[in-house]
Formats: C-alpha cells, sequence, structure tokens
C-alpha cells in the first residue's frame, strides 16, 4: 500500500504539483506523529525531488532539506523504494539545495545502483524513472560517464511499463537528452529530444514544450545557426510561464549567448541581467545561478568592462575543491588578456601565454564557451605569437570557432590558397596536387577569384575572362560545370557561394594571401592603425605575404596582367606608407632600413619591367 500510494504521488505531481505537495505535508506530519522517522525523511526526499524537477521555484527546498535529517539513516536498510527516493532526494538536495545530515553523495550514488541493479522482484516504473532523473544528472555532473551509460540503459527497460504515468516518462526522455547534451552526446541527446517530442503530452503540456525547445537551440548557438536559433528563441517567448522565474531565466540566458555569438555585447549585458534577476527569484542555489552569472561576466568583458567580469568571476563556484579554483583561475586570466588586448598593453602576449595555459592546463578547450568570437580572437592572437599551437589549433576544431577577420594563415582554414609565391592550395592543411588536365578549369576559376581577392564577382565578367569565345549561354554552361568540378575538387562544397549572378569564395572558410595583403595594405594606409611599435611587424608580415608578382608562372591572361599591377603597385604604396609614417616621427633609419629591404625583395626596375612588358 506504502509503495503504490508513494508511485501515485510521484505520478500525480506532474499534472498538480501544489495538491501533491500538500498531501505529502499530511503525510510527514502523520509519520512524525507515529515516530516513523525514516517514513517522514523519505517523504521529505520525495517532497524536494518533485519541486526540483518541476524547476519551477526552488523557494520551497529548504523547508524540505531541513526534514532530510535522520543523522544514522542508512539506505541500505531501506525498503528498495524508499530507498531509490532517499538515495535520489539526497543528490537532488545536493545539487539544488542543501542536506543536513546525511550519508555523502557517493555513498547514495553506490546504494542507489545496488538497489536498481539487484532488487528481487520488479520495482515501480514511476517511483524508478522519477527519481533516476536526479541520479543522472548527479552523474553527468561529476563526469561519471559509464555509470550514466550504465543507468539510462537501466532505465530503458522500465519505459514500457503498463503503470508508468506518461508524464513521468515523457519528463525522463527530457531529463535524458539534456544530460547527454552535457556529457556532449549530441546524437543520443537529439534522439532522446525526439522521443519526448513526440509523447501526446508535449503538444499540451507547456513546461515540456518551453524545456524542449531550449534545449533544441543549443546546438544551433553552437553550430553557428544563428538565424536559424534568433527565430526558434522568438517562438520560445510564448512558452515562457511568467509564474516560472528559472524558465524566465533560461530564456534570457539564450537571449544572451545568441547577442555575444553575434557580436552584441550591449544586448547580452541587458539580457543577463535579466536572467540573474529571475534566478535570484527563483531561488537557484549559487552554484546553479553562477551559468547565468557567468553570461553576465563575459558580457562585460566583451564590452570592454574586464574590471567589472573579473569582480563576478572572483565569486562565482565553478566546480568545488581545487578543480574549481582552477577553472576560476583560468577565467581570470583570459578576462585579464581582453583587458590587455583591448588597451594595446605591452604585456598582452604574456597575459595571454598566461590564460591559454591555464585553459590547457584544466582541459578547458571550451573557454569563454558563450562568446565564440572573443575565444576565436584570442586563439587567433595565441597562434600568431605561436603560444599553445596544439591545444589552441584543437579548441578551434571542436568548436568550429569562426576566424576573427585579422586571423592569418597559422588558423586552420578549411582552404588556404597562396598566390603571391609559388602557387598552392592545401585542403585542410594538406598540399593539393593540381597537375591534370580535368583540373585546369577549375584552378583557373578559382586563381580568377583569388585575383579578385575572392570575390564577388558577377558571373557575366567571369564568363567573359575565362570562356570570351563562347556565346553567353555556351559561357554559362562551361561556368556551371567548372563550379560543379572545382567544388568536387575542392572537398569543402560550400567554400564557393554562387547566388544572384555572383560568385565568390567563403571568407569564413578559405584564407586567400590577395584579401589578407589587401587587408594589411589598407591598415598601413590609415595613420591612425600604424603606431610605432606596429611597424616593422606590419613590414615582415607585408614582405611575408608578397613574396613575388601574382602568378608569375602562369601563361598570361588579360586578369593576371591586371592583377600582376594592382598587386605590385600595392605593395609599393604599402611599404612607402611605413616608411614616411617613421619618417613623421623622427626615425629615418627605420624608413630607410624598409625602403633598402623592399628594394632587394624586389628590385624597382623589375617592377617597371613587370609593368611593361605586361
Amino acid at each position: 500500500m506504502v509503495v503504490r500510494r508513494l508511485a501515485a504521488l510521484t505520478a500525480d505531481a506532474t499534472a498538480d504539483l501544489p495538491a501533491t505537495l500538500r498531501e505529502i505535508e499530511a503525510l510527514h506530519a502523520a509519520a512524525q506523529a507515529a515516530a516513523l522517522d525514516a517514513r517522514a525523511v523519505v517523504l521529505a526526499a520525495l517532497g524536494a525531488q518533485l519541486v526540483i524537477s518541476e524547476f519551477t521555484s526552488l523557494a520551497p527546498v529548504p523547508a524540505w532539506s531541513a526534514r532530510v535529517d535522520l543523522r544514522a539513516l542508512d539506505p541500505r536498510t531501506l525498503e528498495p523504494h524508499a530507498a531509490l527516493i532517499y538515495c535520489a532526494g539526497v543528490l537532488a538536495l545536493r545539487q539544488f539545495g542543501s542536506v543536513a545530515q546525511a550519508p555523502d553523495a557517493e555513498t547514495c550514488v553506490a546504494a542507489y545502483r545496488d538497489c536498481l541493479l539487484s532488487a528481487a522482484q520488479p520495482l515501480d516504473a514511476n517511483i524508478v524513472v522519477s527519481t533516476a532523473e536526479h541520479v543522472a544528472s548527479w552523474m553527468t555532473n561529476t563526469g561519471q560517464q559509464a555509470a550514466f551509460d550504465e543507468l539510462s540503459a537501466v532505465v530503458e527497460r522500465y519505459l514500457d511499463a503498463p503503470d508508468l504515468a506518461p508524464r513521468v516518462r515523457a519528463r525522463w526522455l527530457f531529463w535524458l537528452g539534456a544530460n547527454q547534451m552535457h556529457a556532449d552526446q549530441r546524437a543520443a541527446a537529439e534522439a532522446a529530444g525526439a522521443r519526448a517530442q513526440q509523447a501526446p503530452e508535449a503538444a499540451h503540456w507547456r513546461w515540456l514544450r518551453f524545456h524542449l525547445e531550449r534545449t533544441a537551440i543549443r546546438p544551433l548557438i553552437e553550430d553557428g545557426r544563428y538565424a536559424e536559433a534568433e527565430q526558434r528563441v522568438e517562438g520560445l517567448r510564448p512558452l515562457v510561464d511568467p509564474a516560472h522565474p528559472p524558465d524566465l531565466a533560461d530564456y534570457h540566458h539564450l537571449r544572451g549567448w545568441l547577442a555575444l555569438a553575434t557580436g552584441d555585447a550591449r544586448l547580452a549585458r541587458q539580457h543577463y541581467e535579466l536572467a540573474v534577476e529571475s534566478a535570484a527569484r527563483g531561488a537557484l542555489p549559487d552554484r546553479i545561478a553562477s551559468m547565468y552569472r557567468a553570461g553576465h561576466a563575459i558580457s562585460l568583458a566583451a564590452a570592454g568592462e574586464e574590471e567589472a567580469a573579473e569582480s563576478i568571476v572572483e565569486q562565482l563556484e565553478f566546480l568545488p575543491g581545487p578543480r574549481g579554483l582552477a577553472l576560476r583561475a583560468a577565467n581570470l586570466a583570459l578576462i585579464r588578456a581582453c583587458r590587455a588586448r583591448r588597451l594595446g598593453a605591452a604585456d598582452y602576449v604574456q597575459r595571454l601565454t598566461e590564460g591559454i595555459g591555464a585553459a590547457r592546463e584544466q582541459g578547458l578547450l571550451r573557454f569563454f564557451r558563450l562568446a565564440p568570437p572573443l575565444a576565436a580572437q584570442l586563439c587567433a592572437d595565441a597562434l600568431t605569437h605561436g603560444i599553445e599551437i596544439d591545444f589552441v589549433r584543437k579548441a578551434v576544431a571542436a568548436r568550429r570557432l569562426p576566424p576573427p577577420a585579422d586571423a592569418d594563415d597559422r588558423w586552420p582554414w578549411r582552404l588556404k590558397l597562396y598566390t603571391l609565391r609559388p602557387f598552392e592550395l592545401l585542403i585542410d592543411e594538406a598540399p593539393f596536387d593540381a597537375e591534370g588536365k580535368t583540373r585546369t578549369r577549375p584552378l583557373a576559376l578559382l586563381k580568377l577569384l583569388a585575383a579578385q581577392g575572392g570575390g564577388p564577382i558577377a558571373v557575366n565578367r567571369v564568363t567573359d575572362w575565362l570562356w570570351p569565345d563562347q556565346d553567353p549561354v555556351q559561357a554559362r554552361g562551361s561556368f556551371d560545370v567548372t563550379v560543379n568540378r572545382l567544388r568536387t575538387m575542392l572537398k569543402v562544397k560550400e567554400a564557393l557561394a554562387v547566388g544572384e549572378g555572383e560568385v565568390a569564395l567563403d571568407p569564413a572558410l578559405v584564407w586567400i594571401d590577395t584579401r589578407a595583403f589587401e587587408s594589411l595594405a589598407r591598415r598601413c594606409a590609415d595613420p591612425k592603425q600604424v603606431r610605432s611599435t606596429d611597424r616593422a611587424a606590419l613590414f615582415h608580415r607585408l614582405s611575408d605575404l608578397y613574396r613575388q608578382p601574382f602568378l608569375q608562372l602562369d601563361e598570361e591572361e588579360p586578369w593576371t596582367v591586371e592583377a600582376r599591377q594592382r598587386y605590385a603597385a600595392l605593395w609599393s604604396t604599402s611599404v612607402e606608407a611605413l616608411a614616411r609614417a617613421a619618417e613623421v616621427e623622427g626615425q629615418r633609419d627605420e624608413a630607410a632600413w624598409m625602403r633598402e629591404r623592399a628594394a632587394v625583395a624586389h628590385p624597382p626596375e623589375a617592377r617597371l619591367r613587370l609593368i611593361v612588358n605586361r
């Protein structure tokens, strides 16, 4: 009778939590009056679990946790269902509240697993599935991956039980997917979410609809699918229940994260301030609310308010013990590097070395996870200065970080194209063999795009240059065939974009020396962007990019001649701009050194012959 009542309370709570809690209160009082201490504690543990599962507001949790106090209660002495409820309650309270007197967490994990795996008779499905939510969360939050997978497999056997409440089943599938996502088991998480979405309850259970949609938006942001994420976040707003402050905090978290990912630090700060406020109203414990406060800190750092960001991070609870302290130190070091970069401080490279080094020591590939542009900029600078190269490349690949505007060829681009030195194409860092007649036209299109800095170029201009002897219809057919061959050849089909009468190489996937050279030349031409401490580095980078005339060994075509002349002239004007900037500051020796080095590398008479002969 007791087991059936506990199972019924567990199932009924998803439909009417307040009524269920009132009944548990009455049963708890009756157990106390009858001096049934163990039963009273188990009921208190059940009440805490149900409040936490609902995640409406955790304000009632302290009252329940105060009752989980039997000092010497050993879960192994309890009836199996009571043991499951008690162990799961302790773990839930350790994550979302506090527990006055109880066994340590790992004792509860072991007791729960023993009870679940060695029960002499079938257990009630509602109790098993509802308690497993909290045990699974504990396991994933503490990195117990194998134990989590084992628990999930056992629970799977209960999901088709005839007495399992449909809402309990649907909620488990949601939490299963959420935990799998936390454990980076993305495919499994999406499959669990799809199963929960297919449950009939998902159509009319507002809580479940909100959380399923919220969970589905996260991978969209992580994959850089910002337009789609924005659309779905907009559709999420009507599902937010104002009576659920934690849900409102999650909504603003997604909004803030999306703003950070798209570079709007001001908007991100506004949303994270609202998220922190909502978390406080929902009585979320510090460890849970720290996610929103961390977002607030990162938004401040992205906005150039690093000192305010530091003060928040110094108070955050990452993880208990030395690991948590080390993570805090790593984040502080990275924020200080951001400040040094913004101020152009002389110790920026040192600060960056400290920050990236601390992240590597902690295996923190996803540092500044909420702000991909900020993380990408630090990674690009680290590669430029040779800091933790293997770790940084791994972080870029794992997170698919977008290259910042000033990322050079040390960034792990999918494609790299060199034309201002002996022609070379790298595909995922591997040299491409350009030999073969079938590759002549695709490579000509690729080189033509490089001549224009990657494009976009009007398709009719391309056909005029590459197929001048064909009529427009034939030339367009040749162009379409060549585009398909080039995409196949590059292995990164999305790198070549064709649309609205234009063709271009995607700057997020393809690095081209001509585009980098033009960008650097623009910087050299602007005195405001050239500081005395940067001039030598700018000159060396300019020299490294422009090693010889554009496609010097290729046959002469009108478009190659024009590009050679243009880039040769750009080299001369850029070096002269740097030299004159040095002279303005009285650095005549530096100016003379630049002109001399430039003349040795590319003699003026050679440039003159190049222009005249072409």
